[in-house]
């Protein structure tokens, strides 16, 4: 049964995606500086589903691209987090060093301990517990000019502690053979992501008032 709904998202998370990013667009105006990241991401997000969807015929392992991934998403949700303001007290300074850091270990990573070809679980648990961990940050300051923000801390909060369990425990899961349920966690936790961002980019569209 999972494997069925699995399927079926799979083919059609297009359509959530492809109408954030429209809404996002047409209403770049009305958007607040954390959004404008959101859609990068979600274009990058994207242009991810589309490469691995072509190269499907032509190339037998496109784990690569997944580390490739889990490096852009990290330094781009972490300028998401930073527009959101949970880096206020630190110096520019400090947070620079602080991204270049983390993303100069996830490069070592996939140089030196985890092939490119194939799951880089410890750079994705890392970055996972990191977004975990600013969007913690970000539940102990909200207030009334938070509002869509809210969904989106939701979606991070709700997708990556889903992620973080498959991943911590990815090497269990290959070693059982249990590839395609590793996948199938993915896609649902994917697609509830992706509707909560596509609600809340909505409700911030409606929204003349910068919130930030």
């Amino acid at each position: 049964m999972l494997h069925e709904i699995a399927s079926f998202l799979v083919h059609i998370i297009y359509f959530p995606l492809s109408i954030s990013i429209g809404i996002g667009i047409f209403y770049w105006r009305r958007l607040s500086p954390p959004f404008h990241h959101i859609i990068y991401f979600l274009i990058w997000n994207l242009l991810v589903e589309i490469l691995t969807e072509v190269l499907v015929p032509y190339v037998e392992n496109n784990l690569p691209l997944l580390h490739l991934y889990t490096l852009i998403e990290f330094i781009l949700f972490s300028l998401v987090y930073k527009k959101m303001e949970i880096f206020e007290k630190w110096p520019d300074k400090r947070f620079w060093i602080f991204l270049i850091s983390i993303s100069i270990l996830i490069i070592l990573n996939s140089i030196f301990w985890q092939s490119i070809y194939g799951y880089n679980t410890y750079a994705a648990t890392l970055v996972q517990v990191l977004l975990m961990a600013y969007a913690v940050t970000f539940m102990f300051q909200l207030n009334e000019k938070s509002g869509p923000l809210n969904l989106v801390n939701a979606a991070v909060l709700i997708s990556y502690s889903g992620s973080l369990f498959v991943f911590m425990a990815g090497n269990i899961i290959l070693s059982q053979d249990l590839g395609p349920l590793f996948w199938e966690l993915n896609v649902l936790l994917n697609f509830i992501f992706q509707f909560l961002i596509l609600i809340s980019i909505w409700k911030a569209s409606r929204v003349r008032k910068l919130q930030f």
